[in-house]
């Protein structure tokens, strides 16, 4: 958690940031970071057994992994999907 954190507060730096920029802090900051947590998702593969709830999550998170890295790839995009999951409030 401590590590998607880290994530979350090159965000908020950069939240007023027009999108080139934002991209550009992105790459030389964000990237090195998911990089990061990408490996020690892989430790935490070798680590534990197919029926392991963590290796479920595991799994799904390295499934998930270019998914999860297209936001580096666009300044305009938001590292989650948060806003789509709001209830609609009439």
């Amino acid at each position: 958690m401590a590590r998607i954190g880290q994530l979350y507060k090159v965000e908020a730096e950069c939240a007023e940031l027009k999108p080139e920029p934002r991209h550009q802090i992105r790459q030389e900051r964000s990237r090195p970071l998911l990089d990061n947590l990408f490996v020690r998702i892989e430790e935490l593969k070798a680590q534990t057994i197919p029926s392991e709830p963590l290796r479920k999550a595991v799994d799904y998170a390295l499934n998930q992994r270019q998914a999860l890295y297209r936001y580096l790839e666009d300044g305009r995009l938001k590292p989650d999907n948060n806003l789509l999951r709001t209830p609609y409030v009439p």
